[in-house]
């Protein structure tokens, strides 16, 4: 096999394979959304409150607007985790955090605020 015919052949099989990642990443997604969907005991875009009673988990911020849910894997079982940002007393996101929220003896609770306002990050638009 010459240079030219194995580059040719890499290439087809490459092609191959990205394909079928595309296609298994379409098919995991789908379950990891339907998963996260029943199991999560937060929602995307919601603003969130720490349970009462409970200490501020960031200093000088309250309440918690999540913009990502994620599963992570400790031991063979699924940990659920939120990513997003607190948000300051003019409901600007500030600073962003992930805070784990299901799955762990000791998750962050978050109870859903009354209050939905949350502006979007200064920075979105760049």
């Amino acid at each position: 096999m010459n240079e030219k015919e194995f580059i040719k052949q890499k290439k087809a099989l490459t092609a191959k394979l990205d394909a079928f990642k595309k296609e298994i990443d379409t098919e995991y997604t789908a379950i990891l959304n339907n998963y996260l969907d029943e199991n999560s005991p937060v929602e995307k875009l919601k603003v969130y409150e720490l349970e009462p009673g409970k200490r501020p988990y960031r200093k000088g911020f309250k309440r918690f607007v999540v913009y990502s849910r994620d599963v992570q894997f400790f031991s063979g079982h699924p940990i659920i985790s939120a990513g997003g940002w607190w948000l300051n007393e003019n409901h600007v996101p500030t600073k962003w955090d992930q805070l784990t929220v299901a799955n762990i003896s000791n998750p962050t609770v978050l109870v859903l605020s009354s209050d939905q306002t949350a502006l979007p990050h200064p920075d979105a638009d760049k």
